[in-house]
């Protein structure tokens, strides 16, 4: 961390990277100057085998191993490369270290593979396909791959690989990658000591920003926004009042389709009457819902004590 002067008038007042009301915060983010990053995404109906073994649900598992690129020898964890993972679950989407036998995957999962790299041309990757026996601590060896760094030639994109059995030599299956390449910003300065307090022009105003466009419509003051919240009516309003940026949230549905809407989840009414009160309502998860259901339900907010 660096301690550096937030502005010129500031006199001995001073800010310290990283700490926000006396404790540290750091985050890992993608601003970096050296080393890159490679996520791999395995989502909608990724995976695909010849013949689907009786497994249940949650019974397979998913390796990434980085290996040498020529001698094909396994890297093992460190600055030149290592695999974390993160599956996208609601309030538990955090990137942990990859289990010895890979992650526990099941159809319908939206799993990510987190490579921290010293140079992706220097690493090649083994992904590997087990399954779970029916003693929990043994795993048999299904199919598996080896990936190139010419198999991701752009910032992003997709790939499909063919999955090959250890037993058989012959193809039982295929899976398909999405891939994002994060490198190094070597022309770039890191230089924290100067904060950008000390560039804003004397004249600067601030910026105007819509709030869900022209604001909150749902409140139960009396100054609420004429339009409806979050709507394209709402922010072309917005913009003819002069706002410079309009602020909204995205969600995914099931199905992977963005749409703007605040929360992670949705009021509706299960009985067909009209609900008049809290317990009439039921809470329902954005993410667990397709987009086409989405669109056949009428959903309720509560503003006040009030149903609307």
């Amino acid at each position: 961390a660096r301690t550096f002067n937030t502005t010129k008038f500031s006199g001995n007042r001073s800010d310290e990277f990283g700490l926000i009301a006396a404790q540290r915060q750091l985050s890992r983010g993608w601003l970096q100057d050296s080393g890159s990053i490679l996520q791999l995404k395995v989502f909608r109906e990724a995976l695909s085998l010849e013949e689907q073994p009786e497994l249940g649900q949650g019974k397979l598992r998913l390796r990434l191993q980085p290996v040498d690129p020529k001698s094909l020898a396994p890297i093992l964890s460190s600055a030149r490369a290592s695999v974390e993972y993160v599956r996208m679950a609601y309030a538990d989407s955090t990137l942990r270290v990859q289990p010895e036998y890979g992650v526990p995957y099941a159809s319908g999962d939206i799993l990510m593979f987190h490579v921290s790299l010293e140079q992706l041309e220097r690493v090649a990757f083994l992904v590997e396909v087990y399954a779970e026996q029916p003693d929990a601590s043994l795993v048999r060896l299904l199919g598996y791959s080896h990936l190139q760094h010419t198999s991701f030639p752009g910032t992003e994109g997709s790939v499909s690989i063919d999955l090959i059995s250890p037993l058989w030599q012959r193809l039982v299956g295929e899976l398909r990658l999405e891939y994002l390449v994060i490198r190094p910003m070597e022309k770039d300065s890191f230089d924290l000591r100067t904060s950008f307090a000390n560039y804003w022009r004397s004249n600067w105003t601030a910026l105007e920003i819509g709030h869900r466009g022209l604001g909150k419509s749902l409140t139960v003051t009396s100054n609420a926004a004429p339009l409806i919240e979050n709507t394209v009516a709402s922010m072309l309003a917005s913009a003819e009042m002069g706002a410079d940026l309009v602020e909204f949230d995205v969600q995914l549905t099931s199905d992977l389709v963005p749409i703007i809407h605040h929360d992670f989840s949705i009021r509706v009414c299960i009985d067909s009457k009209t609900p008049t009160s809290r317990d009439d309502l039921t809470e329902v998860l954005l993410k667990d819902i397709s987009y086409e259901q989405l669109k056949d339900l009428k959903t309720y907010q509560i503003v006040g004590n009030k149903i609307v």
